[in-house]
């Protein structure tokens, strides 16, 4: 069911607990599903390192275009996170240069003029490719390169610029998506401020326009925003609902010529404060979401469900854990990482096979695939390159790539710390 209205202006509230939500749901699916093998960090659901393996041999396929200087994209690896060498001068975010013409490996990473800086919690969390062809940068940071930049930051090839005025973040927050829609506007969604002077002075979605700076939507329900997707002039927000002041509970919203559609509210039969983590438009055009929950609008569907226009149904009966991150190969197949050590969920249902899996893993539309061995530790992001390659990563400072049949790490980036976002510019 879907309830369309125009809702009046109410100031969103901060979004509470989502940390420790996620600490405890990635506590209870160790303590249920792995008899504490991994040990997960509390960061936005982000844990414990990959497999171990040999990196990809340099023979093995590599993006058509290695992009390995600046100002060339082509189809090239960058990551984002909360790491940080002082020797390398690698801080924050970073590109993988391949060395060798048509091969991943031998390699290095760029550090991106000198990536991310600012006196908070640093971190780049979300990633994506603009109309201009230049990526953009979001997180928690006051500069980029040395270039002020508030939480968000544009990257040309050869330096970094800001994003209008930036937002400011909620202490200790990040931006959590940023997308372009089809006018070329960029939403950006997370908790940040909106108005230092009112009682409730944070906002959770705001709009980028080169010839109007930043607009934040105070007409909308929303407390604060964990994913967004976008196809035309339709945006899709996972946020929390604000009326009068009371956050009411978490739902899917669509925005469409001003207006709002609520469709569906998500919850979790046991936990409370559940969220939408990762947001995408499949192959069909369908809207896919992913998160800690388990039912949407009252459907259950174990943390991963599809909106067809009209209905929500599970996606493949979901998963036994949780979702924060989905991708789509080159062959429109839903890839999935999260939390999980089985897909096709907690019990069997109709035709769909349960598969042992290891917190990655493949949907073709009909049945699951796991990924090799899996990763170990709950999977933050993952990306696809041109040559079909999948990039994973997690809360160590390493990136691990699934080459068809087998698994492998990049070179760590730091001796401590996590990638939160890694994403390839096609």
């Amino acid at each position: 069911m879907k309830h369309t209205t125009t809702i009046p202006g109410a100031p969103p509230t901060l979004r509470h607990f989502r940390a420790a939500l996620i600490a405890l749901a990635v506590g209870t699916w160790l303590l249920v599903a792995c008899g504490g093998e991994a040990t997960p960090s509390a960061s936005d659901g982000a844990t414990a390192g990959t497999t171990p393996a040999t990196a990809p041999a340099a023979t093995a396929s590599a993006p058509a275009s290695s992009g390995t200087t600046d100002g060339e994209f082509g189809s090239t690896l960058y990551v984002g996170g909360a790491f940080r060498s002082t020797s390398a001068g690698r801080n924050y975010v970073a590109r993988w240069d391949s060395l060798v013409e048509e091969s991943l490996m031998p390699g290095e990473w760029n550090t991106l003029a000198g990536g991310l800086t600012g006196n908070m919690t640093l971190s780049a969390v979300a990633m994506t490719l603009g109309p201009d062809g230049d990526l953009y940068v979001a997180g928690g940071f006051e500069a980029a390169g040395g270039v002020p930049a508030a939480s968000i930051a544009r990257w040309d090839g050869e330096g970094w610029h800001p994003v209008g005025d930036g937002l400011q973040v909620a202490p200790g927050s990040a931006l959590q998506s940023i997308v372009f829609d089809g006018s070329g506007a960029l939403w950006a969604g997370g908790t940040f401020q909106v108005d230092p002077g009112a009682p409730n002075p944070w906002g959770g979605l705001a709009r980028y326009l080169h010839d109007e700076g930043w607009t934040y939507v105070v007409d909308g329900p929303l407390a604060g925003v964990h994913a967004l997707a976008a196809v035309g002039d339709r945006l899709f927000v996972a946020g929390a609902l604000t009326m009068d002041q009371r956050v009411d509970e978490n739902a899917v919203w669509q925005r469409d010529s001003q207006a709002w559609t609520n469709l569906g509210a998500v919850t979790h039969t046991v936990l409370t404060g559940t969220a939408v983590d990762a947001m995408l438009l499949d192959a069909r055009g369908d809207l896919v979401i992913g998160g800690t929950f388990t039912h949407v609008d009252g459907v259950e569907v174990n943390g991963l469900a599809r909106w067809d226009g009209n209905n929500w149904t599970a996606v493949g009966n979901g998963v036994h854990g949780f979702v924060t991150t989905l991708a789509l190969d080159a062959a429109g197949n839903l890839i999935v990482g999260g939390g999980f050590n089985e897909v096709g969920g907690p019990l069997p249902v109709g035709d769909v096979t349960r598969v042992e899996a290891r917190n990655i893993a493949r949907w073709d539309g009909d049945s699951w695939s796991a990924l090799g061995e899996g990763v170990r530790g709950v999977v933050a992001s993952v990306a696809v390159d041109n040559a079909g390659q999948i990039y994973a990563g997690a809360d160590i400072t390493t990136v691990a790539v699934w080459d068809g049949s087998a698994w492998g790490d990049l070179p760590s980036l730091a001796s401590g710390g996590s990638v939160r976002v890694v994403f390839v510019a096609p």
